[in-house]
């Protein structure tokens, strides 16, 4: 059964992805300046979140309707941002994702 946790997998997973040779040599800066990469991931996490609903307002609209429809409930995008979104465990997510990039930095 589909939720809006994995409707924002679904959403954002590519768009990191593809993100992954950009976000490189930031997240190395961020190791070697010692900041705390959780912090980092939860604050890039907010900004992808921020840059999702920018560029693709009408689409998780819509997505969230249907999933929705199915609960007999609706949303608007600041309730799936204020009340469905995990930001720690995702950011733990992309944690785990962008550390295996770094390690085999051949992945394309």
């Amino acid at each position: 059964m589909y939720t809006l946790y994995n409707l924002f997998y679904i959403l954002i997973i590519p768009e990191v992805i593809f993100s992954l040779k950009y976000l490189n040599l930031l997240i190395l800066s961020f190791e070697i300046l010692h900041y705390d990469l959780m912090l980092f991931f939860q604050a890039l996490t907010v900004m992808t979140v921020m840059i999702l609903i920018q560029n693709q307002k009408d689409l998780v609209n819509q997505k969230v309707h249907q999933i929705c429809q199915k609960n007999s409930r609706t949303f608007l995008i600041s309730e799936v941002i204020i009340y469905d979104i995990p930001i720690y465990a995702l950011s733990s997510f992309l944690h785990t994702i962008l550390s295996y990039y770094i390690k085999n930095p051949d992945l394309k």
